[in-house]
C-alpha cells in the first residue's frame, strides 16, 4: 500500500489540471436521460460500485444515480447518500478563507506565520495567498512519515498525522521553490490554511466550517464527525486494483482536516452551489471572491483553491481517497453546477473528472 499511496499523491498532484483539455467534440443537451447515461457508463467503465450526479440550474436540481452504495445490497445511491468529498474540502476551505478576508480577519497578502499561534513555518516569506493557491513551495506530504507507516495504517495514511507530525515536517522542510513563484499541489499547504482559520477564530476547523459555511447554508449532512443516523447512509468505499474491488474505510485527516476530511451529500453540495448562482444566498460574496484569480504569476489559474478553467467560465475542484472520488464544478455564466460522487477509486486515472468536465462542456455549448 505504500506504493499505492505514493502513486495516489502523484496522480492528484499532476492530473488535477489534466481535465482542462477537453477532447469531446460531440455536444449533447443535458437532460435527465443524458445524465443517467453518463452515470451508467461511468459505472460500467470503472467496474465500480455506485455513482450519483447532481445537475443544478437556476430553475431546478436533478439527481440521477447508478450502481450500489455497497456491492450486493441492491441499494442505489441517492442525493442523501453520504460520501467523502476528499479534496473538494479544499474548495470549501477556500470559501471560509474568503469570508475571513471579507470580514477583515485575514489579509491574504500577509505572511501566514503571523496568524499561526503554535505552528512554526519554514523560514521563508510564505503568504496566506501562497498556501491557498498551491504556490507556497511546501511539499504535498512528508514522504519520510508515509514510508514509516505501519501496515495497519497504510489504508488511512493521513489518519495519525497529528500536529506534532506536522511541526516535525515543517521544521525539516526546505521549500521546493520561492513562495508565490510557481504551482505545486500541496495537501499540507491546504492543511495549514485550516490551522490559520482555526487560530484566527479560536475554533476547531470542524466547528468553524459548521458555523461559517454549513449551518448558514442549511447543509445538515455535511461535516467531519457523523451522527449515528448519518453513518447508516455512508456509502462503502472501494479501491479498484484492476482486478477486484477492495472495501476501504473512511479516511481520517489527522490534524490537517482542511486538506480533505469533509463528508457530504449530493443534495447538500447542490445547496452549496446555489450560494454562488444566487446572490441573495448566504456566503454569495465569499463564494464570488474565492473563485477570483489570486496569483497572476502562475501558469495555473486558481482562486482560493478553486481551479479556474482556461477554456470556459467554469470553476471546479475534484478529489479522491482510496475508496471514493468527487467532482464539483460551477458554470459561472450559465449559473449551473455539476456534482458527482462515486464510491470507487482507481489509480488508473480520474474518470469521474472527465465525466464532469464533459458535462460542463455540454452546459457551456447549450443555448
Amino acid at each position: 500500500m505504500k506504493k499505492i499511496f505514493t502513486g495516489f499523491i502523484f496522480i492528484i498532484s499532476t492530473t488535477v489540471f489534466g481535465a482542462l483539455v477537453h477532447a469531446d467534440s460531440q455536444i449533447e443537451i443535458v437532460t435527465t436521460e443524458h445524465l443517467q447515461n453518463k452515470a451508467n457508463k461511468d459505472i460500467a467503465n470503472k467496474s465500480g460500485a455506485g455513482i450519483v450526479i447532481a445537475y443544478v440550474t437556476p430553475q431546478e436540481t436533478t439527481f440521477v444515480s447508478a450502481g450500489e452504495t455497497r456491492l450486493g445490497n441492491g441499494l442505489k445511491p441517492t442525493e442523501n447518500t453520504i460520501f467523502e468529498i476528499a479534496s473538494v474540502t479544499k474548495a470549501l476551505t477556500g470559501v471560509a478563507l474568503s469570508q475571513a478576508v471579507l470580514d477583515g480577519k485575514i489579509d491574504d497578502q500577509n505572511l501566514a506565520q503571523q496568524y499561526l499561534k503554535t505552528l512554526i513555518l519554514p523560514n521563508a516569506p510564505i503568504k496566506v495567498v501562497d498556501l491557498a493557491t498551491h504556490s507556497s513551495g511546501i511539499p504535498t506530504i512528508d514522504i519520510e512519515y508515509v514510508t514509516a507507516l505501519k501496515p495497519e495504517d497504510q489504508l488511512d495514511p493521513w489518519g495519525k498525522f497529528n500536529t506534532v507530525s506536522l511541526q516535525i515536517f515543517l521544521s525539516k522542510t526546505k521549500l521546493e521553490f520561492e513562495s508565490g513563484s510557481q504551482f505545486s499541489y500541496s495537501n499540507i499547504g491546504a492543511g495549514l490554511v485550516g490551522h490559520i482559520l482555526s487560530d484566527v477564530y479560536d475554533k476547531s476547523y470542524e466547528a468553524l466550517m459548521k458555523d461559517m459555511v454549513f449551518e448558514p447554508l442549511g447543509m445538515k449532512d455535511t461535516g467531519i464527525t457523523l451522527a449515528e443516523d448519518q453513518k447508516l447512509r455512508v456509502a462503502q468505499g472501494y479501491f479498484n486494483d484492476g482486478k477486484t474491488l477492495q472495501p476501504i474505510g473512511l479516511w481520517g485527516f489527522g490534524d490537517v482536516p482542511s486538506a480533505g476530511a469533509v463528508r457530504s451529500t449530493a443534495k447538500d453540495m447542490a445547496t452549496l452551489s446555489k450560494a454562488f448562482v444566487d446572490n441573495t444566498q448566504p456566503l454569495s460574496k465569499a463564494f464570488q471572491n474565492a473563485t477570483q484569480l489570486k496569483n497572476k504569476n502562475l501558469a495555473e489559474k486558481l482562486g482560493y483553491f478553486w481551479i479556474l478553467d482556461s477554456t470556459m467560465p467554469v470553476v471546479w475542484h475534484n478529489g479522491g481517497t482510496y475508496g471514493m472520488e468527487s467532482f464539483f464544478a460551477i458554470h459561472t455564466t450559465k449559473k449551473s453546477a455539476i456534482i458527482i460522487f462515486a464510491n470507487t477509486f482507481s489509480l488508473s486515472g480520474t474518470p469521474l473528472t472527465k465525466t464532469g468536465m464533459d458535462l460542463m462542456m455540454d452546459i457551456d455549448k447549450s443555448n
